[in-house]
């Protein structure tokens, strides 16, 4: 551990205590990586690396929690079963915080390959409590053409929506210059944006590194080039612009409060009600379309039905003591525009002890 502010370094901290075999041509650790940021003690940091193993003669990924105190979890196997016995699983970069983490890594056939075939990724959940991870998924994010290689894969994770971006560096043909490219994934392993970082007909690029500044949510990147007096050169990478909430009509009572940003792969879309009253039913309808139908002629004056009842689901909640409701959408898998709207109870209000809010347009890019 490294205190920043006294400028001093704690006592390392053994991660795998248990030694290679002495003499062995076979066994060897490699490529450690850390995830980026820590939410304090028990939560702490992840560490991966890459091992080799004498039986068979396969490199896999292993894994340790580490706690902000320098303790440490039993190490744990995370990526490697499942391949065929040719496939050894090499340049590991890990990120994620909480219990939420994700690993990319290079797919290799030879066990003394520098370079790979595929670029993947494997989510895994670990709780400070667990002794072992528990793998929800492996997707292969990119895959090489049969003259090219990727290497240097490297991930970083937007733990608001539960996205991951991963840069790597592809191999070209004899003659033609490295590129460095980028994929954001979803929750759930799939693609979702692709970016070509780096290209050129006369500069290699390399080293890709990526981070994620929380305060303008957006990616940075960095790699380096064979330019004259090889500069070191960083791009920024955002969400797309089009992934916005759009209000829309009038509201008789109550309004949105703080909703998502849209966007594809999001796991969790979460919608607020504010300004109703404390403790009583209400409801989110979502729709494909707008609407804009009177409800006065049911009795509730100056209010509004502004999502279509053809195909419309409706979400239950009950408000809190401030009168706020929320409701968690799990999932954006694919672009949408979903209408939006809250309707809540309000008795003595009017006949129906019914009020609704305005109309929100969400738009999933």
């Amino acid at each position: 551990m490294v205190d920043a502010d006294a400028g001093t370094l704690a006592t390392a901290t053994v991660i795998d205590p248990v030694p290679v075999l002495p003499f062995s041509l076979q066994q060897d650790r490699a490529n450690p990586s850390v995830s980026q940021r820590s939410e304090g003690s028990p939560l702490g940091w992840m560490v991966c690396y890459q091992q080799r193993a004498t039986f068979p003669d396969d490199w896999y990924v292993k894994g340790c929690r580490v706690a902000s105190t320098g303790a440490t979890s039993p190490v744990a196997f995370i990526v490697g079963t499942g391949f065929s016995p040719a496939t050894h699983v090499i340049e590991p970069s890990v990120d994620g915080s909480n219990t939420r983490y994700a690993v990319t890594y290079l797919r290799a056939d030879s066990v003394g390959a520098t370079s790979g075939r595929s670029v993947g990724v494997t989510r895994f959940m670990w709780p400070p409590t667990a002794s072992a991870p528990t793998v929800q998924w492996s997707s292969n994010v990119y895959t090489a053409a049969a003259a090219e290689s990727v290497r240097e894969p490297r991930i970083v994770n937007d733990t608001v929506i539960s996205n991951w971006a991963v840069a790597y560096r592809k191999r070209r043909p004899l003659g033609v210059p490295d590129s460095v490219h980028a994929v954001r994934v979803g929750f759930n392993g799939a693609v979702v944006e692709s970016k070509t970082v780096h290209s050129s007909l006369t500069i290699d690029g390399a080293a890709p590194a990526i981070t994620y500044d929380f305060l303008t949510r957006s990616f940075l990147l960095t790699y380096g080039t064979d330019a004259a007096r090889s500069p070191v050169l960083g791009r920024v990478w955002t969400y797309p612009t089009g992934a916005v909430n759009v209000p829309y009509g009038i509201s008789c009572g109550g309004a949105f409060g703080a909703v998502t940003t849209p966007l594809v792969g999001t796991e969790f879309f979460r919608v607020r009600l504010t300004g109703a009253r404390r403790g009583v039913p209400a409801v989110l309808l979502v729709g494909a379309q707008p609407a804009a139908l009177d409800l006065g002629v049911i009795g509730m004056i100056g209010c509004q039905l502004l999502v279509d009842p053809a195909g419309m689901a409706s979400l239950p909640a009950i408000t809190d003591g401030a009168g706020d409701a929320l409701v968690t959408l799990v999932g954006l898998t694919t672009p949408v525009d979903l209408y939006l709207q809250w309707a809540h109870v309000a008795r003595g209000a009017n006949p129906r002890d019914l009020l609704t809010t305005g109309g929100l347009r969400s738009q999933v890019r």
